[in-house]
């Protein structure tokens, strides 16, 4: 996502994974702006009813959720973005190109994923002093009211009822492949073959062993490019 925008974030649907919750706290970016529109809509839906759907305060006082970005710079986003900027330096990459911007976002989000579920379950495992275990609080005290995904609506509909300016959808490069999923399918399938986890390109990120992931998005790129050719 190079723009944050609010077609992407709402499109999450965390409302129905996770409930309706009594009040969503953010900052004043205008990138949330879909999420508290449909927030103040299905506010009746809530179980406590008596709260303000939603607040909006400076960044500084969100507490919490930012000191988990912090988290998630140093262990996920840093290291990886180390090694990118590694290959760029060394001219590996034009990041300039629209088709390698796509390859590289591509393998990097899979990457970026498993480090960011790393992030996640160890913040929601941790003691916090005077409030307990996230896991533990949320399996006691969850205060998310359940949401039928008949009555959320759909981005479609939430975009009608914003009746406003929105941060639109932007794709980061061109997929040369996107005109044929057979190909796009076949590509999956070639690189998944060498590169069959994840997981294991991120640990050897985090252990500075660059590697293995830089080896991935140039496989990826060979394998777009020699398909896009054929």
């Amino acid at each position: 996502m190079p723009l944050k925008n609010n077609i992407t974030i709402y499109r999450d649907k965390t409302i129905l994974r996770h409930g309706l919750f009594d009040q969503v706290r953010v900052d004043h970016g205008r990138e949330v702006y879909l999420v508290l529109t449909v927030q103040d809509h299905s506010k009746e839906l809530r179980n406590n009813t008596s709260r303000q759907p939603y607040i909006q305060t400076q960044s500084k006082q969100n507490h919490a959720v930012e000191r988990l970005w912090v988290e998630v710079n140093c262990r996920t986003n840093y290291p990886i973005k180390r090694a990118l900027v590694q290959m760029e330096n060394d001219g590996v990459i034009d990041m300039e190109d629209e088709a390698t911007k796509f390859c590289v976002s591509w393998v990097a989000k899979k990457v970026v994923e498993v480090g960011l579920s790393y992030v996640v379950n160890s913040w929601n495992s941790h003691p916090i002093p005077g409030k307990g275990v996230p896991l533990q609080r949320r399996c006691t005290n969850n205060k998310a009211a359940p949401v039928d995904g008949n009555v959320v609506p759909t981005v479609e509909a939430a975009v009608q009822m914003f009746r406003g300016d929105l941060t639109q959808e932007h794709f980061f490069g061109s997929d040369p492949l996107a005109a044929n999923i057979s190909k796009a399918d076949a590509r999956e399938r070639e690189f998944t073959k060498y590169f069959p986890s994840f997981k294991v390109l991120f640990n050897e990120i985090a252990n500075t062993n660059y590697n293995p992931f830089q080896d991935a998005v140039l496989y990826f790129l060979r394998l777009t490019d020699y398909l896009a050719r054929a």
